[in-house]
């Protein structure tokens, strides 16, 4: 399943590289260092990325203001929602670098091996939950009585073709960058 649960495709792209090298000191003494990379980029686009959204009637300010220029989540009361709220936004690049030794000593009756293992992991993720907006649409702008609350009046579908919301956010994620330092013996 992909994060976020949306059912967009999601592309991970990963690498990786190794070096592993064993030093012969005695006939009793090993040295062993090792030292991996590895990058890992993931990434999803919400539907439509790119769109301009004066084309569906949104001003020019927010179509230049707007962190994704994607479809954004419109959610008229009663009905299912056109483009869920999700995680559709995805940028995600990690590193991890990883360096281990060990020591080996062959005795008469026994081996000892001691070590270390010391691992960063890097991680630089984008992945915002409605950078796009979202739009809510009630029966209160298209019923008899626009300030009170009327049971048999108005409609949320008619409130969403007016383009007359009744709330709605965008969520402005900077992207973070995190570092995990690991070290083990």
């Amino acid at each position: 399943m992909n994060p976020g649960g949306s059912g967009l495709p999601i592309d991970i792209n990963a690498r990786n590289f190794a070096l592993d090298d064993t030093l012969t000191l005695s006939p009793s003494l090993l040295l062993n260092f090792r030292y991996g990379f590895i990058r890992q980029w993931v990434s999803r686009n919400p539907p439509l990325l790119g769109l301009d959204l004066t084309t569906l009637g949104f001003p020019k300010e927010y179509n230049e203001q707007v962190g994704v220029r994607a479809l954004p989540s419109f959610m008229p009361s009663g009905f299912r929602a056109i483009q869920q709220r999700g995680t559709d936004y995805i940028r995600r690049g990690d590193l991890t670098h990883t360096l281990q030794s060990s020591a080996t000593k062959v005795l008469t009756h026994h081996t000892l091996k001691v070590g270390g293992d010391f691992r960063q992991i890097l991680l630089n993720e984008l992945e915002p939950i409605i950078e796009q907006g979202e739009f809510f649409f009630d029966t209160r702008f298209t019923s008899s009585d626009p300030l009170g609350t009327n049971a048999t009046s108005g409609h949320s579908i008619a409130s969403l073709l007016l383009g007359l919301p009744s709330a709605g956010d965008i969520d402005i994620v900077p992207p973070i960058s995190v570092s995990y330092r690991y070290f083990g013996g």
